[in-house]
């Protein structure tokens, strides 16, 4: 679950960044977003069982429930439409 939190913490931080003009925050904010992408992708290689799949979906769920919910509380609809498609999918890849 580090991956999609570092995901969430580095967008919020990138967003705060952004709207503070801390350019120094914003860069650590994308950093750290880009370094949860890893991670979450390399435990998904590595993990190829259906219990390790639908965990993935319900933490993928889970996680953009948080990212649509940070989204609105920074007033981003970016962040707020990326966590309503990664609740949606992760939603529906539990109901294979």
């Amino acid at each position: 679950m580090s991956g999609l939190g570092d995901q969430v913490k580095g967008a919020v931080k990138e967003t705060l960044g952004k709207f503070t003009g801390n350019e120094n925050r914003q860069q650590e904010g994308h950093e750290q977003r880009a370094q949860g992408v890893g991670e979450q992708q390399l435990n998904q290689q590595q993990d190829n069982s259906s219990t390790g799949n639908k965990a993935s979906s319900g933490m993928r769920e889970a996680g953009g429930a948080v990212k649509e919910n940070v989204g609105q509380a920074v007033g981003n609809q970016d962040m707020q439409d990326a966590g309503r498609q990664a609740r949606a999918q992760g939603k529906g890849e539990q109901q294979l």
